[in-house]
């Protein structure tokens, strides 16, 4: 069986920055975390995905304004583009003979979307454990019995979110089943934040199932190239 770790990489720098400050310590502490992610995990296969430009989500919708504590912008660009641009490549090749490593951007979604459409599309075909990697909740609405949510707690490691997502997803279900007006967001009880709904996969275009399936199996080999159409329209209702 694959197992198949989605980063959420942004969310997953920010952790890192918050927590070790300067490039340097975060270098060095993201090449350590992914050397430790591989041997617990026994992962084959790691995504990172970034975030895209052209939002699709919020092309007919506000989106809704959130604050997250100050870091400055000028300074978290350089360390995500450290990530990117250095410590990946340099992962990637230092793994090449234990695990797939590779970056993905689409730039009609964003991240946590790419990684919802992937985790619908392995969960239908059941064959692979995926593992996400983000501090974000709103990825607790995929977990099933091959899809776990992984954070970081403030020591930069690894922790599990089973207790917590589990209770997470009921009360999401409940919004979900009440959520009669919009089907981009709904909303929980006493939570200020509209949590963007990813486990309906029609509400994903069928050009971009495409393009990102395509995409994985460039890289990974694990999407049939001539059926990619095929494959989803079970799965997503486009027949």
């Amino acid at each position: 069986m694959e197992v198949i770790t989605l980063v959420d990489l942004k969310n997953i720098c920010y952790q890192f920055l918050r927590v070790r400050k300067t490039i340097s310590r975060v270098r060095y502490a993201f090449g350590s975390f992914i050397d430790k992610m591989i041997k617990l995990l026994q992962c084959n296969k790691i995504l990172f995905i970034k975030e895209g430009y052209k939002k699709y989500r919020w092309q007919n919708f506000s989106k809704t304004s959130t604050t997250k504590p100050s870091l400055e912008k000028e300074h978290f660009n350089k360390v995500y583009g450290e990530i990117i641009y250095n410590v990946i490549p340099y992962l990637k090749e230092k793994y090449s003979n234990v695990c797939d490593i590779d970056i993905y951007q689409n730039k009609k979604c964003e991240a946590d979307d790419v990684i919802g459409m992937l985790t619908l599309y392995y969960s239908n075909i059941n064959t692979s454990k995926i593992y996400i990697i983000s501090n974000d909740k709103d990825f607790y609405q995929l977990i099933n019995a091959t899809v776990t949510v992984l954070s970081l707690d403030n020591k930069l490691s690894l922790t599990s979110t089973v207790h917590e997502s589990i209770n997470w997803k009921q009360e999401f279900e409940q919004a979900l089943e009440n959520n009669i007006h919009n089907k981009q967001f709904v909303k929980l009880p006493n939570k200020r934040k509209k949590i963007s709904i990813l486990c309906d996969p029609i509400l994903y275009p069928e050009d971009v199932w495409v393009e990102i399936l395509t995409y994985i199996y460039n890289i990974f080999l694990i999407v049939p190239v001539e059926p990619t159409v095929r494959a989803i329209t079970k799965l997503s209702g486009y027949v």
